[in-house]
């Protein structure tokens, strides 16, 4: 966040209104702490939220209408069954669908994680809804080939002791690990916009769901 806006933020009060309101609410200590580091830039916040379960736990919190929470838990549940090989996609570009090369998800990973959307558009609890988005996102993430690949080039160069190439390996890995969380972000995004984010937060209302 640049000085301009933070003097901004400070001045209106909202220099670290998403961090104070996720810890309040009940949010995990790494999503707040994450929040704090854009101060009152909540839209920010959210463009750049590298991880999906963290954009799912902000929109909770935030109190966005469940059913559009759980028609973007509906999006990362198709993934699985999509077409691999499109490449992620710059987030504002929302028309065009990213992918992952997805290869033996769990399907009681999936099943629950439709349960859960289920459970809490029916007004489950939310803190059971955040821990089970963990999971499938961590599932999902665990599924794509450039992260098994990157993994098993880990274990070989262990096993034969050869650290430089298990550090390389160890490189790649992080880099898969990361681009496969953030295309899942970027489909949580493409349904539940920024904007309206930032507006029920602030309790305000302005989409249909609402």
């Amino acid at each position: 966040m640049g000085l301009l806006t933070s003097v901004r933020a400070w001045l209106s009060g909202e220099q670290d209104e998403l961090a104070l309101e996720l810890r309040r609410r009940g949010a995990t200590r790494e999503l707040w702490r994450y929040a704090g580091e854009h101060g009152g830039d909540v839209l920010g916040a959210w463009l750049e939220c590298p991880r999906a379960p963290w954009c799912l736990e902000i929109a909770a919190r935030c109190e966005v209408a469940r059913p559009l929470i759980a028609d973007a838990v509906g999006d990362l549940l198709a993934l699985p069954v999509a077409e691999p090989g499109a490449p992620k996609v710059d987030p504002r570009e929302w028309a065009v669908p990213p992918a992952l090369s997805l290869k033996g998800v769990s399907g009681a990973a999936l099943d629950e994680g439709r349960a859960a959307a289920d459970e809490f558009l029916r007004g489950g609890d939310t803190d059971v809804f955040c821990v089970q988005m963990e999971s499938l996102s961590f599932a999902v993430v665990e599924a794509d080939t450039t992260v098994r690949k990157a993994r098993a080039e880990i274990e070989v160069a262990q096993s034969f002791g050869r650290f430089r190439e298990m550090l390389d390996a160890s490189d790649r890995y992080d880099a898969a690990y990361a681009h496969a969380h953030a295309v899942l972000a970027d489909v949580v995004r493409r349904r539940i916009p920024g904007e309206l984010v930032v507006a029920s937060l602030r309790g305000r209302s302005g989409h249909p769901y609402r």
